[in-house]
């Protein structure tokens, strides 16, 4: 954070992407000692107790964990030596946080811009329950889960898991996640615990979200139903529930209907952030209209004279990003804006291990391959229960994935996964290739005999095809099946910018609009379909015009069998 003047700010936290928005994500955060309420406005949770708002320290950073030997948050490793730790309102202590959890940290940040000191941390859960359905994605490295009407999205190498893996998520596990809000009801999970196998009768959940559809006995938050006929309201004042409120509710679940034991409106609290003010928030782009408008986690960020890292970076709705800069009124005036998630893929076993010179070496059968790390480096163990893992503890011949950007003339890694031993894969820019022969990527040659390939839209398709359509620079995967020979033996287009799922489970139109075109173009290209919209053929508008004809009395006579 180049702004390091940092003044108490009293602001709250918007953990569902708007008032609007039709998300129940973001449970309140409340404790047995003092009541702490998580807010929804500015990015900045506020500290709120019985006596009014209180604060001990100015926040610091929302973010990811990213690493422990205190904290690392958003790249600042903060000594919580003296630190009062918060988990879901309750006093709690340091091993009780989980890497890929979001928390705030208050507190201070010093002049090297790498150490602070935390005085406050707080983390509290995005949703918590069962999941009631399960969908996986065309490539299958990502899965969008349906808990208390919530659409949380988890990758396969984007999601810490606890208790559980990607590979064993069951409909009906009960589960909590931490995470950010994307466009209109979805949730990216950074971190997922398995609380249990299934819901136990009266066992206690808590949802938040904006009323609607009011009765004299129920209403509803987003999807799920809620009856708040036995519930305390007390807390809602004289004004009781209305249309449009957005509320905290607590309750047991029967037949996908929460009956509320307690109603209380979350309160988003008032602003007051003075000028100067420093923060780094870390979260995905909403509300996207160019550099100098949009939005994470709520937070209107203004990025007209900021530095990107890496320089190439496109900013677009559900790009992950870290903001780093001071307040200018409700604003977040951006210094600096990184990437924190990565194009580049490489999965291999460990060569060569540099802790001191900060680097890793993978060692593929065509080459290797070196990437940097640093305090903003996520790790993750998923070889052992607890995912929970730092640089001293990889050995060499550890098997990695690695996600990466380039900086500079090298690539920094996100996050560094350990698993069990598998395929040797690379994800990068092409960098040259033999038609029909070899592609390059990352400075190694994968010969492409006998291959599967996929198109840009995900089907099969031909290598003659394939390299017809491909071109210096397009994102590829491709996979060299255990044991590893240098062969190329699936080859396929990857998507540029977003997340893993990031097309598949898109649910706002703003995000539809611009990335569907996108693919509807690749697909009519690969169907040969070239037509110019402005001259058509009139032979082809008849013969289009004699199909749909043909069509609409194909689909009279289907309903007339049906009906007869």
């Amino acid at each position: 954070m180049k702004n390091n003047k940092l003044k108490p700010i009293l602001v709250s936290l918007l953990l569902s992407g708007g008032a609007s928005a039709p998300c129940n994500a973001g449970a309140g955060i409340l404790g047995s000692l003092m009541e702490i309420t998580s807010g929804v406005r500015y990015g900045i949770p506020v500290i709120k107790t019985g006596n009014g708002i209180s604060g001990s320290g100015a926040p610091a950073a929302y973010g990811t964990i990213d690493g422990f030997g205190s904290i690392y948050v958003n790249g600042v490793r903060f000594d919580t030596s003296g630190a009062s730790i918060f988990i879901g309102g309750d006093p709690a202590a340091e091993d009780e946080l989980g890497v890929g959890m979001m928390v705030l940290v208050v507190g201070s940040v010093n002049a090297d811009g790498t150490t602070g000191t935390a005085k406050t941390v707080i983390y509290d859960n995005e949703v918590q329950g069962p999941i009631s359905a399960i969908e996986a994605n065309a490539d299958g490295d990502a899965k969008r889960l349906t808990i208390l009407g919530v659409n949380v999205i988890v990758e396969r190498t984007g999601t810490v898991f606890a208790g559980v893996t990607f590979e064993t998520l069951e409909v009906g596990d009960v589960v909590e996640v931490s995470g950010f809000p994307e466009g209109g009801n979805n949730l990216r999970a950074t971190r997922l615990e398995k609380q249990a196998d299934a819901y136990s009768p009266g066992d206690l959940v808590e949802v938040e979200g904006n009323v609607s559809g009011l009765t004299a006995s129920e209403f509803m938050l987003g999807a799920l139903l809620v009856d708040y006929s036995e519930a305390d309201l007390s807390e809602l004042g004289a004004s009781g529930l209305v249309e449009g409120l957005r509320v905290e509710v607590y309750g047991t679940l029967s037949n996908d209907v929460l009956f509320a034991s307690k109603v209380e409106p979350e309160d988003r609290g008032d602003p007051e952030n003075e000028d100067g003010d420093g923060y780094s928030l870390q979260g995905a782009i909403q509300d996207f209209v160019d550099a100098g408008n949009f939005t994470v986690n709520g937070t209107p960020v203004d990025a007209t004279t900021a530095e990107f890292q890496p320089a190439s970076l496109a900013l677009a709705n559900g790009v992950v990003v870290q903001v780093d800069g001071f307040f200018n009124r409700d604003t977040l005036v951006a210094e600096e804006v990184s990437a924190r998630r990565g194009d580049i893929e490489v999965e291999a076993a460990v060569a060569a291990l540099d802790e001191e010179g900060g680097a890793i070496t993978l060692g593929l059968f065509g080459g290797e391959v070196t990437v940097a790390v640093d305090s903003q480096t996520q790790f993750e163990d998923d070889t052992r229960e607890s995912p929970e893992m730092s640089f001293s503890d990889l050995r060499i011949g550890d098997f990695l994935e690695v996600e990466a950007i380039e900086r500079g003339n090298g690539l920094w890694a996100v996050r560094i996964d350990r698993e069990d031993y598998g395929d040797e894969v690379i994800q990068a820019p092409l960098e040259g290739f033999e038609s029909g022969m070899s592609l390059t990527l990352l400075g190694i040659t994968f010969s492409v005999e006998g291959a599967e390939f996929e198109s840009r839209s995900g089907a099969d398709t031909s290598v003659e095809a394939f390299f017809n359509d491909v071109a210096v620079g397009d994102l590829l995967k491709v996979e060299d099946e255990d044991p590893a020979d240098g062969i190329a033996d699936e080859v396929e287009f990857e998507d540029a910018g977003r997340p893993d799922g990031g097309y598949d489970f898109d649910d706002e139109d703003e995000y539809e609009d611009e990335d569907e075109s996108e693919h509807d173009e690749s697909e009519a290209d690969e169907a040969g379909e070239e037509s110019d919209s402005s001259e058509e053929d009139p032979e082809d508008e008849a013969d289009d015009d004699d199909e749909e004809e043909s069509d609409d009395d194909s689909e009279e006579e289907e309903e007339s069998g049906d009906g007869g």
